[in-house]
């Protein structure tokens, strides 16, 4: 993007709040309101995604990479901790493994949906983070 327009993620939030607003107001048709309300959410979403998802990709890469002793590309260590999992490398009681699948879901859920109930109890538990 050039340094002469705004953020994308300002620009979506720019073109979600026209959606909820006058294009909302003007919709008496509830099919169609529905499908907007989804549409809104799709944009909250990509917006996030461009806000969060490079610290998270960056995030998981590190610690599936010290979790399996090795280095790789985010998707190798993904297929190399599947495979580890599915050997037996980790047993359904490691801490650490929970540890870091724990934080990885929380990191995807703030993406994804962060108003998910079970999300927010989990970050307004500090003890697990």
């Amino acid at each position: 993007m050039s340094e002469f327009y705004p953020p994308a993620a300002d620009l979506l939030s720019a073109v979600s709040e026209f959606l909820q607003g006058d294009v909302a107001a003007a919709l008496t048709d509830n099919a169609l309101q529905f499908k907007l309300k989804i549409a809104v959410n799709v944009l909250a979403i990509v917006q996030r995604e461009i806000v969060l998802g490079p610290a998270n990709a960056e995030a998981k890469k590190e610690t599936w990479s010290a979790l399996l002793g090795e280095e790789g590309g985010s998707q190798t260590l993904q297929v190399r901790l599947s495979e580890a999992i599915a050997a037996g490398k980790f047993d359904g009681g490691d801490s650490e493994l929970l540890s870091v699948l724990e934080a990885q879901t929380l990191r995807q859920l703030a993406i994804d949906n962060p108003k998910y109930s079970t999300y927010q109890a989990l970050i307004n538990d500090t003890s697990v983070l």
